[in-house]
C-alpha cells in the first residue's frame, strides 16, 4: 500500500475536493446484501460524494451511504464507472471508533481519521496509532460484500455490530457514533468518501397491542415481532441475552427476553433494564458511558429503582413498579416480563411513562463482553379493533361472515380435542354476532362444552376473573347456550332474561359455529342491560378433561349502520334531481304523491336501487325526476328504504 506524504499536495488535495467532517443521525433499515436490487437503499441519504475522475486508477469512487439496524452496519459504495473494486488497487473503509482523529492510525497522514480498526475489501484488521495493520484480527468482523469481485457501478455492504477484537473480547463498536472514511490507494491522486461521523439510529416501532398473561407458557406472544437480537456468545457470562420482544395493553408493558443458552438469568450475574422516558439526555444515566440511553428509571431483575444524570440509583424508588416475572429465579432459556404502567417516581409521583414513546434496552453487567438488547425506542399501541356491522342469520350456512375480519387465532394444538382455531364478531342493532372455528371437527358441547365470557365494564372490581389470569373480568357469561351472570369472585351470580344465545350448529360434528347473542339482554336481578358500553372484551374458552382451552381476550367495539339521509333536492332547467345516502346492503325506491301531501297516496316512481358493501359504510345515489317542475300541482318526494 502506498501513501502520499508531501504537505503541499495534501493542502491542494484539501481545497480542491473541499473535504469535510459530515454528521449523519442515522438511518434506520435493514438492507438484503444481494447485489442486483438496491431498492432498499431508496430513503437512504448520500452522506458523501467524490468528483468524477479524481481518483488516478480505474477505481474511481462516487457517493457513500450508510444505515444500520440493531444487527449491523450497512453501506452502498458507488464507482463513477463500471470496474471491479476487488480485484485491485483495493477498497478500504477506515473506521475511527472512538471519534478522535489523535487516537488510531492517522490514515495519509492528513489528520482526518485515526482509525482503530480497517477493512481491505471484505478483510479486517486493527489499527493504532502509527500502524496501518497491527497483525490483529476481528471475532465475527469479515464484511458481506454484494456483488464481489465482479465488474459493477454499485456494492452493498454489511459488517456486524457484535464484532469483537479477537485478542481482547472487546466489541469493536462500543459507542453510539462512529466515523468512516472510505478510499482507494491510487497515484497520483488520493480517492476519499468522507470522513462521515454517523451515529446508530435506534427503531421506533408503534407498538404492539397485546395482553399478556405472565404464566411461562408463551403461546400469547405469536404474532409480536422481535425488536432486538445478539448472537450467541456475545456475554462474558453464562447470561447470554438473545431476542427481546415488546408488547402493551392499556395497563401493563410486556417484555419478552430469551437466551442463547439455558441459564438462571436472576442468579448472578442478573439482568438490567434501562428506561428513557424522555428525549432530554440530561436527566438519566448514561449507561455503561456509551451515550446509547440515559435511563431515567431501571431494574435489576423484579427490582425498580430511580436514576439519574451521573447517579446509578438515586435511591428514590418506584411506586408500583415491581416487574412481574416468569419464570423466576430458575433455570430457562425465556421470560416474561410485565410492569405497571401506573408506575410512579415515589419521590414527586410522576409516572415513569409521562410520554406515549420510550427507550428501553436490557442488559447484563459481564465482564469481559459487554451483553446489551437495545435500545429499542416504543411506542405504546391503542387498541384498535376492526368492527363489522353486518345482518349474520344463524344456520350453519358460513356465506354472510365473507368480509368479516378475524379477530383471533389460536395456536394449533393448545386445546385438543377441542381447540379454537379463529374467532370472529360482527353486529347489528339486535344482536351480538361471534364466529369460532374449530382445528378438528368435534361436537362442541359434548361435556361441559363452549364457554363465553364478556367483560363490559372497564372496572376489573366489578367481574369474574376467569381462570385468576387477569385475562378478562367477566360481568356475563354463555355456557353454550345458556346464559348467566357474573361478579368479582362469583362464577355464577344469577340468571340473565332474554339472553339465551342462538348456535348453529348446535350440539352436532362440526369445524365451525356461530353465534347470535341478544343485546335486548338483561340481568334478573337489577334489569339492568347487560351490554351497557360502546365496546367488550370477549374471552372463549373450553375444558376437556384436564385441557383447557383459552382464546383471546378479544376487544371488539359495536359498528354503526351508516346513516339514511336526504342530501339534496336541486332543479336544473325543469329537472329535479334528488341526491341521498343510505347504508350498504339496504334497497331504496324512490317515491312521489302530487297535490296535498298524504301518506297513504305515494307511488312508485323509480326502480329499486340496491346499496352494494357493508352497512358502516354510506352509498350515495341520485335520482332525476324528468320535467318534474313543470307538474301540476306541487309533487311530494320521499326514500323508502324497503325490507
Amino acid at each position: 500500500m502506498k501513501h502520499v506524504h508531501f504537505r503541499r499536495m495534501v493542502i491542494t488535495l484539501l481545497i480542491a475536493f473541499g473535504f469535510s467532517h459530515n454528521v449523519s443521525a442515522g438511518t434506520y433499515a435493514s438492507i438484503t446484501i444481494n447485489g442486483t436490487n438496491f431498492s432498499d437503499w431508496a430513503a437512504v441519504p448520500v452522506l458523501a460524494t467524490a468528483t468524477n475522475g479524481t481518483s488516478g486508477t480505474n477505481l474511481d469512487l462516487a457517493t457513500l451511504s450508510i444505515a444500520n439496524d440493531e444487527s449491523n452496519i450497512y453501506l452502498l459504495i458507488t464507482y463513477n464507472q463500471p470496474v471491479n473494486p476487488n480485484a485491485g488497487p483495493s477498497v478500504y473503509l477506515a473506521f475511527d471508533t472512538d471519534n478522535n482523529p489523535n487516537t488510531g492510525f492517522n490514515s495519509y497522514g492528513i489528520g482526518l481519521i485515526g482509525s482503530e480498526v480497517g477493512w481491505e475489501n471484505d478483510t479486517p484488521f486493527v489499527q493504532s496509532n502509527g500502524v496501518f495493520n497491527t497483525g490483529g484480527t476481528l471475532t465475527g468482523g469479515t464484511a458481506a460484500i454484494a456483488p464481489y469481485y465482479s465488474v459493477t457501478t454499485t456494492q452493498e455492504y454489511a459488517i456486524s455490530r457484535f464484532a469483537t477484537y479477537s485478542a481482547t473480547g472487546q466489541p469493536v463498536f462500543s459507542n453510539n457514533t462512529f466515523t468512516l472514511m472510505v478510499y482507494a490507494d491510487p497515484t497520483p491522486n488520493l480517492d476519499l468518501l468522507g470522513p462521515v461521523q454517523y451515529t446508530f439510529a435506534t427503531q421506533t416501532t408503534t407498538g404492539t397491542y397485546a395482553t399478556i398473561p405472565i404464566n411461562g407458557i408463551f403461546s400469547a406472544w405469536a404474532g409480536v415481532p422481535v425488536l432486538a437480537w445478539l448472537p450467541p456468545g456475545t456475554s462474558g457470562t453464562n447470561v447470554d441475552l438473545g431476542t427481546l420482544s415488546m408488547a402493551n395493553d392499556s395497563s401493563n408493558l410486556y417484555l419478552l427476553i430469551t437466551y442463547n443458552q439455558p441459564v438462571n438469568p436472576n442468579a448472578g450475574p442478573s439482568v438490567y433494564l434501562a428506561l428513557q422516558d424522555t428525549p432530554d439526555t440530561s436527566l438519566g444515566f448514561n449507561v455503561f458511558g456509551l451515550g446509547l440511553i440515559y435511563s431515567e428509571a431501571g431494574w435489576e431483575n423484579d427490582y425498580p429503582f430511580a436514576q439519574s444524570n451521573g447517579v446509578f440509583n438515586t435511591g428514590g424508588g418506584i411506586t408500583g413498579g415491581d416487574a412481574l416475572i416468569t419464570p423466576y429465579y430458575s433455570v430457562t432459556m425465556t421470560q416474561e416480563y410485565a410492569i405497571s404502567r401506573a408506575a410512579t417516581f415515589t419521590t414527586n409521583g410522576a409516572s415513569i411513562f409521562p410520554s406515549n414513546t420510550f427507550t428501553l434496552a436490557a442488559y447484563v453487567n459481564p465482564s469481559v463482553n459487554l451483553d446489551m438488547l437495545g435500545p429499542v425506542q416504543y411506542t405504546f399501541a391503542t387498541n384498535v379493533v376492526p368492527s363489522t356491522y353486518a345482518h349474520i342469520t344463524i344456520d350453519g350456512d358460513f356465506s354472510d361472515w365473507i368480509g368479516v375480519p378475524v379477530l383471533f387465532t389460536g395456536p394449533p394444538n393448545d386445546g385438543l380435542p377441542l381447540g379454537v382455531r379463529t374467532v370472529q364478531m360482527a353486529n347489528d342493532q339486535s344482536n351480538l354476532y361471534i364466529r369460532l372455528t374449530y382445528y378438528t371437527t368435534v361436537n362442541p358441547q359434548l361435556g361441559d362444552g363452549v364457554y363465553l365470557a364478556i367483560q363490559d365494564n372497564s372496572d376489573t372490581n366489578l367481574g369474574f376473573n376467569i381462570y385468576s389470569e387477569g385475562l378478562v373480568y367477566s360481568e356475563v357469561g354463555w355456557q353454550n347456550a345458556t346464559p348467566f351472570a357474573q361478579s368479582n369472585g362469583v362464577f355464577n351470580a344469577g340468571a340473565v332474561n332474554n339472553g339465551t344465545a342462538l348456535i348453529a350448529p348446535y350440539n352436532s360434528l362440526t369445524s365451525a359455529q356461530e353465534y347470535a347473542l341478544p343485546l335486548s339482554a338483561t340481568f334478573a336481578a337489577t334489569g339492568a342491560p347487560v351490554f351497557q358500553g360502546n365496546s367488550l372484551t370477549l374471552l372463549v374458552y373450553t375444558t376437556s378433561g384436564s385441557i383447557i382451552d383459552v382464546s383471546g381476550p378479544v376487544q371488539y367495539t359495536f359498528a354503526a349502520p351508516a346513516t339514511f339521509q336526504i342530501v339534496s333536492v336541486a332543479r336544473s332547467g325543469n329537472n329535479i334531481t334528488l341526491t341521498w345516502t343510505a347504508p350498504g346492503g339496504t334497497t331504496n325506491i324512490v317515491q312521489a304523491e302530487n297535490g296535498n301531501y298524504n301518506t297513504n297516496n305515494f307511488v312508485n316512481i323509480s326502480t329499486n336501487f340496491f346499496n352494494p358493501g357493508p352497512a358502516p359504510v354510506a352509498v350515495t345515489n341520485q335520482y332525476t325526476d324528468t320535467q318534474a317542475s313543470t307538474n301540476r300541482p306541487a309533487r311530494f318526494y320521499r326514500i323508502s328504504q324497503l325490507p
